[in-house]
């Protein structure tokens, strides 16, 4: 399938050629969302939300189901020990998940005495810090989700310290807060807001504050509003949204839009050299090659070295 772009700056085909094909890594998925390079797997990991099942793809040995997930998973970020940290939409909990899927650590499900709404995409500082957005869309009456009441006002992005176990307000401005990303020095965390097609900055402090809160672009066209979100090496904002993935420079100037295949969702950078970028969507999941490469924050270990005994835990076998 070819690739077609839009290119509002010269300097976007510096980083990406548009001289390609998508390649389909996988279909018969019914929505595909939160990929992750899991760099001692050396594979893509991503989850089918309304069938609960978390996927793992590599060029070697294909596509597998990895197992199930049993709670509609949505965003994940691979933490330094190689360990999960998901977002589930059935039990509005943020959860650390081993690669084999078969321990389940519990980091957070409510907010003093609020139950979370439904936790969507999750990023972690190098110092350990992690934020993640929480809207209400896993709680409405749709395939992804499981309808229920709302319970409470806040529409926040939290911020997690598995240090203390102590989960914070980061952010509380937003409609239904959705992707999330810094930037490559980690000291600005970007943020959308899907209804109203909002990216905003944060200056990121020392103590893992945000301030300074900033309007950098409003994503442009018709389709499905803000979702997944990353950076390139160069500080380059990617976002997937209307009719595709948009990107643009820090300071919110359009370079260029890569259109989607079908529906898309999320996406993240991979491979050794991480310039391919593998993309969720409705239906099926692609690859394509970038010439910029996707931003590395850090090294992670092997998958169940260093592992630390949690809290909260819970045995599951699948």
């Amino acid at each position: 399938m070819a690739i077609d772009v839009v290119v509002h700056d010269r300097r976007f085909l510096d980083l990406f050629d548009p001289d390609q094909d998508y390649v389909r890594i996988a279909s018969g998925l019914t929505l595909g969302e939160g990929p992750v390079w899991h760099e001692g797997l050396r594979s893509l990991i991503f989850n089918d939300i309304p069938a609960s099942k978390t996927y793992m793809y590599n060029e070697r040995d294909g596509l597998r189901v990895l197992f199930d997930n049993g709670s509609k998973a949505n965003g994940m970020c691979v933490d330094p020990e190689g360990w999960l940290l998901m977002c589930e939409h059935a039990t509005s909990r943020l959860v650390r998940r081993s690669p084999d899927g078969r321990t389940v650590e519990v980091l957070a499900d409510h907010y003093g005495d609020i139950e979370l709404n439904s936790p969507n995409d999750v990023v972690q500082r190098s110092d350990g810090l992690i934020y993640f957005s929480d809207p209400i869309y896993g709680r409405l009456d749709k395939p992804a989700s499981v309808p229920r009441p709302f319970p409470s006002e806040l529409r926040p992005v939290y911020r997690y310290d598995p240090r203390t176990k102590r989960l914070s307000l980061a952010a509380t401005e937003f409609e239904n807060p959705n992707g999330l990303c810094f930037s490559p020095d980690e000291r600005v965390l970007y943020v959308n807001d899907s209804p109203t097609c909002r990216i905003v900055a944060f200056d990121v402090e020392g103590d893992g504050s945000l301030t300074h809160e900033r309007l950098v672009a409003t994503t442009q066209g018709e389709g499905g509003p803000p979702d997944g979100m990353k950076v390139d090496e160069f500080g380059n904002i990617v976002c997937a949204a209307q009719q595709g993935l948009h990107w643009l420079t820090p300071e919110g100037k359009y370079l260029g839009v890569i259109i989607e295949p079908e529906r898309l969702l999320n996406f993240t950078w991979g491979d050794d050299d991480f310039r391919t970028l593998y993309i969720a969507c409705a239906t099926g999941a692609y690859r394509l090659r970038t010439l910029a490469r996707g931003c590395r924050y850090g090294r992670q270990a092997t998958p169940g070295a260093g592992r630390r005994r949690a809290s909260r835990k819970e045995q599951n076998h699948e």
